[in-house]
This record gives C-alpha cells, sequence and structure tokens, in this order.
C-alpha cells in the first residue's frame, strides 16, 4: 500500500509538477532576455550620448589627430548598435549608417597625416553636430516602457539618419 503511494505521488509530480515548473523557468527566461535586451539598448544609447558630445568637440578640433577619439567612438557606436539591431532584428530597429560614415569621413581627413583641419571641414562636423543632436534625443526615445522598439521612432531614425548619411556621402565623393 505504501510503495503504491509513493509511486501515485511520483506520477503526479511527473505529470502536474514538472510541466508548471518548466513554464515558471520559461518565463523568467524570457523576462532575462527582455532585461538583456534594455540593458543593452541603454548601453547603445550611452554610446551615441558619447559620441554626439564628442562630434561637437569636435567642431574645435585644430588637427586631423585630434579627431581619433571620434573615430573610436564612432566605431564603438556603431558596433553596440549593431548588437541592439541583432537583439531586436532589422525588422524592428534599423543599422545606423552615419557612423560608417563619419569614420570614413575621419579617415579620409587623416590620410594626409596629422595636419591642420580647414575651415569647411570644421563645418562639416558643425552641421554633422546639429543633426546628432536630433538622433540622439530621438534614440532616447527608441523604447517603451515595456521594452519594445517604438516603430514611429525608428522611421524617425532612419529618416535623420539617411540625411546625415547622404550629407557625409556627398561630402566624400568631393
Amino acid at each position: 500500500m505504501r510503495n503504491r503511494q509513493v509511486l501515485i505521488f511520483m506520477i503526479f509530480v511527473i505529470l502536474f509538477a514538472w510541466p508548471v515548473y518548466q513554464l515558471v523557468d520559461l518565463y523568467f527566461t524570457k523576462k532575462s532576455e527582455k532585461d538583456s535586451n534594455i540593458m543593452l539598448y541603454q548601453v547603445s544609447l550611452f554610446q551615441i550620448e558619447l559620441l554626439n558630445n564628442l562630434i561637437s568637440d569636435s567642431m574645435n578640433a585644430n588637427n586631423t589627430e585630434q579627431l581619433n577619439a571620434l573615430k573610436q567612438f564612432a566605431y564603438t557606436a556603431d558596433y553596440t548598435h549593431q548588437h541592439l539591431v541583432l537583439a531586436y532584428g532589422e525588422t524592428k530597429l534599423t543599422n545606423i549608417h552615419s557612423f560608417l560614415e563619419i569614420m570614413q569621413y575621419i579617415i579620409r581627413l587623416q590620410l594626409g597625416g596629422d595636419r591642420s583641419l580647414k575651415p569647411e571641414e570644421a563645418a562639416v562636423f558643425q552641421e554633422i553636430s546639429k543633426a546628432f543632436v536630433e538622433i540622439t534625443q530621438v534614440y532616447e526615445g527608441m523604447l517603451s516602457e515595456d521594452g519594445k522598439i517604438i516603430a514611429s521612432q525608428n522611421e524617425k531614425l532612419i529618416q535623420l539618419d539617411e540625411a546625415v548619411s547622404g550629407y557625409l556621402r556627398k561630402i566624400l565623393l568631393e
């Protein structure tokens, strides 16, 4: 009789308790994934804010060597944002091409070695700076309270990014 009660209890555990445990574990795993996406977004936002500050500072750069930090932060912002795009999916979040365009522009300026920046080259950073203030503002409002990408903000980001990328491509082709 005792063995039979133990057997019934074990069957109960296997048929009822185990699936409940699996569902609870699945719920908390999904929550952890969502939390990690939010943290990645926060890191990406921080990188873009730093990049925005460096672009603003670059307007006062005297020579091409002073643009190294900006070039590095453009790369790290691109790297972080690309991983955020991978986390959310390209259908929900767009890539930002301006980061690479900024790096290409700086590399082009630095090809001749360390030299003084021309006024028209410094003016390019002034134009980019204006646009990046807007990009940063849009990026700040990119996530809803529940950690989902807001489609209208993503559309604004696409438009702003296309404007900056187009401007830089035009400058690079001159």
